[in-house]
């Protein structure tokens, strides 16, 4: 009897413990444990249609840490994809190159309005382009695969040590005369890393360990030239059908390695790695508010005007329509910015054959969103659906 009646008694204790825990879980827990649930799902979907062989995401708010795993790093080895898994980045580079400008300035080595021409003084148009330009898509400076590279140009010129000097002898080195307009610019950003180089005295991937992935301990973030770097990289993938349709489609391995994209696309890392970067990069723990506050404002082209109300249209090579749901789609110095169903949102995407990439901070919302796909566009079909749980738009 006295048994039966100490189990009761700690059967009672139990419950009443366990109702106590469910009261006293606040009402933003529970609600950031519904968005991730619905984000599981989402993701879920994507690799069981096909869209992607793979995919990794992180939801990031306050204390609350999320990342989930769905798919396979390599469809014919069958090694599936975890937390650890690496990805190609593409233009989430991009981000890391500003910073790394960022860091010289602040140490007094650099100025967002020095001209090309103290670091490449050969450089057509050079006494006209600032580092401020270069960063914010204003410089005008053209795609190598429009602006027409010399013939004599080498297969690995992005790597050669003084890419810029290619560059400058293309046969259209600008799109419009430097800081009217805006327009996405690769090769800015690879002048942006050469110019690191230049100052620092280091190599662009040797700056980056120093000042950005040791002191946050990512140890999973390099550049890379190809998979033997990375015993964990993700394989990259493409669809054979890219219809708009949910139905399955069959993807195939991917021949492109990302190590040549450098310093404006080259970088690849992990979920977990970029956890920790977006946490640092909201808290101060790279660079300092004055320049936080800088790079993720709207740039300005030369008559003040936003950079999303002065976008550059080239009728040969027409942008993509606006995303209806975004609204001032703009850039910073490094980071684009945009609203999201009214909430902002500091952003940026990455690109590339065999890999897709998503960062999303909504700084009202205290909230970071980080996703990789190991597909070409592998995460867009269900982007608007994860933006309405983030923000709570109609759901």
């Amino acid at each position: 009897m006295k048994t039966y009646l100490f189990q009761m008694v700690i059967l009672v204790l139990l419950v009443s413990s366990c109702g106590k825990k469910v009261e006293n879980t606040d009402s933003s827990t529970i609600d950031y444990l519904d968005k991730t649930k619905k984000i599981d799902s989402l993701m879920q979907t994507l690799v069981v249609n096909g869209h992607s062989a793979g995919i990794v995401y992180g939801l990031q708010k306050g204390s609350h840490t999320h990342s989930k795993a769905f798919g396979m790093a390599n469809l014919e080895t069958g090694r599936k994809v975890d937390t650890n898994t690496v990805f190609g980045m593409a233009s989430i580079t991009k981000p890391f190159t500003a910073i790394a400008i960022a860091q010289l300035i602040e140490q007094g080595k650099l100025r967002f309005e020095d001209p090309l021409s103290e670091y490449f003084p050969d450089f057509p148009k050079a006494g006209e382009v600032t580092l401020y330009q270069l960063l914010s898509h204003t410089s005008g400076v053209n795609e190598w695969w429009v602006g027409g590279l010399p013939k004599d140009t080498p297969e690995d010129w992005v790597n050669s040590e003084n890419p810029h000097q290619y560059l400058q002898r293309m046969t259209n080195p600008y799109l419009f005369e430097p800081g009217t307009k805006y327009s996405y610019s690769n090769m800015g950003y690879l002048l942006l890393g050469e110019l690191i180089e230049q100052v620092s005295g280091k190599k662009y991937e040797t700056y980056l360990k120093d000042h950005i992935f040791e002191p946050l301990r990512m140890q999973n973030t390099r550049l890379a030239s190809g998979e033997e770097t990375f015993g964990n990289l993700a394989r990259g993938y493409h669809p054979e059908d890219t219809g708009d349709s949910l139905a399955s489609v069959k993807l195939v391995a991917s021949p492109f390695i990302a190590g040549s994209l450098k310093s404006f696309g080259g970088l690849k890392s992990n979920i977990s790695d970029m956890l920790l970067w977006s946490k640092a990069v909201q808290h101060g723990e790279l660079i300092g508010a004055d320049s936080w506050v800088q790079m993720t404002s709207y740039a300005k082209v030369v008559d003040k005007t936003p950079v999303y109300e002065a976008r550059y249209v080239d009728p040969k090579y027409p942008p993509h329509p606006p995303v209806e749901f975004m609204k001032k789609d703009g850039y910073g110095l490094g980071f684009s910015k945009t609203e999201i169903f009214g909430k902002t949102a500091l952003w940026h995407s990455g690109g590339m054959p065999g890999y897709n990439s998503l960062w999303f901070y909504f700084p009202e919302l205290e909230v970071s969103f980080l996703a990789f796909s190991n597909t070409d566009n592998g995460l867009m079909p269900v982007f608007e659906q994860v933006m309405q749980i983030i923000t709570d738009e109609g759901v």
